[in-house]
């Protein structure tokens, strides 16, 4: 299955929407064409976002990496390669203690 880019679903949709026809029947089932591709374009990107949600929480290590359930995933849009799903690091106090010290923010203990 090929997925579309955003850029490419746009394109398809302003190219629908721009459509123009004197026919009344025509122009509904093309309204009602759009709602159809506008609902599928929701759905087809819930399900992949949640794909690479998922992986990500599957390579994810308690308490030192997690991924939130809506996690913002950004997927690449040149080369379908991949996407970058948001995630959080936990860092040790004790790792930065030296840099808070430095910086004002605690003391070095």
């Amino acid at each position: 299955m090929m997925l579309l880019t955003n850029n490419q679903t746009e394109l398809v949709l302003e190219a629908l929407k721009a459509f123009k026809t004197n026919d009344p029947d025509k122009a509904k089932a093309i309204e009602a064409e759009i709602t159809r591709f506008e609902a599928a374009i929701v759905e087809q990107t819930s399900d992949v976002l949640t794909v690479y949600r998922d992986e990500a929480k599957r390579r994810a290590v308690e308490g030192e990496l997690e991924v939130d359930d809506e996690a913002i995933v950004s997927m690449a849009e040149e080369s379908p390669r991949g996407a970058y799903v948001q995630a959080w690091v936990w860092v040790d106090k004790e790792d930065v203690a030296s840099d808070l010290a430095f910086v004002g923010g605690e003391d070095e203990s």
